[in-house]
């Protein structure tokens, strides 16, 4: 199954909500390390192993 995320930018860092998942939110001081905490929302919400989940995310958009 993939999952979808909506990444903002906000100053210098990111943010993302999966949406598919209420409350599956997360942070990243850049785009890596945001893309690699995407896991986190889905680990806590699907138990399965990560090497099955998917994460696509959307286009970045600027807030602010």
């Amino acid at each position: 199954m993939k999952y979808h995320f909506k990444i903002q930018k906000e100053g210098d860092s990111f943010w993302a909500n999966c949406l598919e998942l209420e409350g599956g939110f997360t942070q990243g001081e850049n785009l890596e390390e945001l893309h690699s905490n995407m896991q986190d929302p889905l680990n806590l919400f699907i138990r399965d192993s990560p090497d099955n989940i998917k994460c696509v995310s959307d286009q970045v958009i600027e807030s602010g």
